[in-house]
């Protein structure tokens, strides 16, 4: 089968995670034997140089197509005018990959809004369109006004969407009133190679908390746990892996409680250097506020590590009492508390279990093959 991608972006060294997602899904899909071609169109505001107009590279037979023009201020911007140039320029790259190779069987879009303007693709060129949808902005009570044109937009014209989750499938509905399909995140297959540490007492605990540095992502509501944390013993050290507008309020909370000595931001890594912090570690900890399905969580299974996460969108999906303890959002004291358990009993969780585990529902395969069996009854359909 003939697949495009609309991504979000493509990982870079500057942006390592810069549509990693999208990325993962593209390899697996062709390592089942499809053709893959991955499209974005980039209106982001950086400080760094980008190209202006159409690039073009290829990594492991793996056409990227990306556009560049500038940034687009959707704040700035009536939302009916911010989509029509979207799908506009998003029809450019489309075109202009149209001219270089045959045309592709599905259109394969990941989040609502390029959902959104993969429809205009869809009714342009006759080609069938599936979603998958990962975006937490959709577990708010309200959506704002863009959201909603886009999700009607997105959710009535493709042939099928995905959900991550059974808590994002649920949000849809109540959104939007639109079924969906529940095919979770996957895991990139290079972790499943990683060797899984056997457990050994040392002199502390290495603790590690991997996202970008969000509100959104409750780093502070995990450094103020760990200043509880800190009244009962002070042998364990966090590694916080990720950039973003949070960091210096992180930072400015860490002396506050004199932790500069336990807790270390590490900044932005990418998918190797990632792995072997994992694998480095001995518990994994996510403190997010609203997640859908934390492929972070996942990653963090995957090499065997134990969890310790907020009981927020499809966590609890992943999580149970054999690899991990689930939290309220929101609660520190009581992740105080289920981070000094965890480390209290470390040594009971099965590591190798634990990876197994992972592997046999979050594996490439696994869940390429899921989405495979969607696209071929929306073809065949």
């Amino acid at each position: 089968m003939n697949i495009v991608i609309i991504a979000n972006g493509y990982p870079n060294n500057r942006e390592p995670q810069y549509g990693c997602f999208e990325k993962d899904q593209a390899i697996a899909l062709q390592k089942e034997g499809h053709k893959v071609c991955i499209l974005y169109v980039d209106g982001r505001f950086r400080k760094y140089y980008r190209r202006i107009g159409i690039t073009h590279l290829q990594e492991s037979s793996i056409d990227i197509y990306g556009l560049y023009l500038f940034p687009m201020f959707l704040s700035k911007m009536n939302y009916k005018l911010y989509y029509w140039l979207k799908s506009r320029m998003l029809d450019w790259v489309f075109s202009y990959m149209l001219r270089r190779q045959e045309k592709p069987d599905i259109i394969y879009a990941h989040f609502l809004y390029n959902i959104s303007y993969a429809v205009y693709l869809k009714e342009k060129y006759n080609i069938p369109l599936v979603g998958m949808e990962h975006w937490s902005a959709l577990n708010q009570s309200k959506l704002s006004s863009n959201v909603i044109y886009w999700g009607k937009i997105a959710y009535q014209g493709a042939n099928r969407i995905i959900a991550v989750s059974n808590s994002l499938k649920k949000q849809i509905y109540k959104h939007f009133k639109k079924d969906s399909i529940v095919i979770h995140n996957m895991v990139n297959g290079d972790f499943f190679q990683m060797p899984v540490r056997k457990y050994v007492k040392r002199d502390k605990l290495i603790y590690i908390s991997v996202g970008s540095l969000f509100y959104i992502k409750g780093h502070d509501v995990l450094i103020k746990a760990l200043s509880e944390v800190a009244k009962y013993t002070f042998d364990w050290e966090l590694r916080i892996v990720g950039g973003g507008s949070e960091e210096a309020n992180l930072q400015n909370l860490i002396k506050q409680f004199g932790l500069e000595n336990n807790i270390k931001m590490l900044g932005r890594k990418n998918k190797q250097e990632i792995m072997s912090l994992l694998c480095d570690s001995d518990v994994f900890i996510l403190p997010s506020r609203s997640e859908n399905f934390s492929v972070a969580v996942l990653e963090a299974l995957s090499v065997g590590l134990p969890v310790v996460a907020t009981a927020c969108g499809g966590i609890s999906e992943c999580i149970n009492e054999k690899n991990g303890i689930l939290v309220p959002t929101e609660d520190i004291l009581e992740l105080a508390k289920s981070i000094l358990d965890i480390s209290k009993n470390i040594s009971l969780y099965d590591k190798q279990f634990i990876a197994n585990e992972c592997k046999k529902y979050f594996s490439p395969s696994v869940i390429a093959n899921e989405i495979t069996d969607v696209f071929r009854m929306v073809v065949d359909k």
